[in-house]
């Protein structure tokens, strides 16, 4: 659903981007109070500057760049890319942390690919 919407609702994606954290903020908080009960006070201000860089880098921009990529290619292409994920995964875990490629990781890899590419096809016209 979010991915129509966001084609469809026409404002800049830092501004919409805003609007979804601002609108899961007053959602979430009053849902946290009531399942958890307030947040620690006695937070080293360590704690509490990598709360606000967690909050902001990574997600934050994470979420721009989606909205971003989804009003300029659509978001069956924006979808068809999140299938790469578990293969860069792979290629980085195998490249930086010499995990073993087996003989069933590289099937699946196989897999993804093929569907990928089979995905993007164009369908043959008679």
């Amino acid at each position: 659903i979010s991915g129509i919407l966001i084609r469809r609702i026409d404002i800049p994606p830092v501004r919409l981007v805003t609007l979804i954290f601002l609108a899961g903020t007053i959602i979430l908080v009053p849902l946290a109070f009531a399942t958890v009960g307030p947040p620690p006070t006695d937070i080293s201000s360590d704690a509490f500057w990598a709360l606000v860089y967690l909050g902001v880098m990574p997600t934050a921009l994470a979420q721009l760049l989606r909205v971003t990529i989804v009003k300029r290619v659509g978001y069956a292409l924006f979808a068809l890319a999140l299938n790469i994920i578990p293969v860069i995964g792979v290629i980085l875990g195998a490249l930086i942390l010499d995990e073993v490629i087996g003989p069933a990781t590289l099937i699946a890899l196989v897999l993804v690919l093929a569907g990928l590419a089979v995905a993007r096809s164009e369908p043959k016209t008679t």
